[in-house]
């Protein structure tokens, strides 16, 4: 999968930003709407210079962020698990 980013970085500082990003398959449907972030962007950050990327990545990247995590684990044990507590007086003792 392609994805297309546009970044904007203000001249003499040290972070760019992405300000918009498109999967492959929207920009191959809507050209110029893709044209048109562009140059939105350009109006938007005038203060900055805007550039286009192109990032590929698998396929499976964008749709494994959405399956389940499953965190395996185990009961931990305190120490005081293997204490015997008393019955109070109205108390259950727990």
């Amino acid at each position: 999968m392609k994805i297309f980013v546009i970044v904007a970085k203000i001249k003499g500082e040290d972070c760019p930003w992405i300000v918009n990003a498109w999967d492959e398959w929207t920009v191959d449907a809507n050209h110029e709407g893709w044209h048109d972030a562009i140059n939105e962007a350009k109006k938007k950050c005038s203060d900055a210079e805007v550039r286009t990327a192109e990032i590929e990545v698998p396929d499976s990247f964008l749709f494994d962020m959405f399956k389940p995590i499953v965190v395996k684990g185990k009961p931990v044990q305190n120490e005081t698990d293997d204490v015997q507590h008393p019955k109070s007086e109205g108390g259950t003792g727990a």
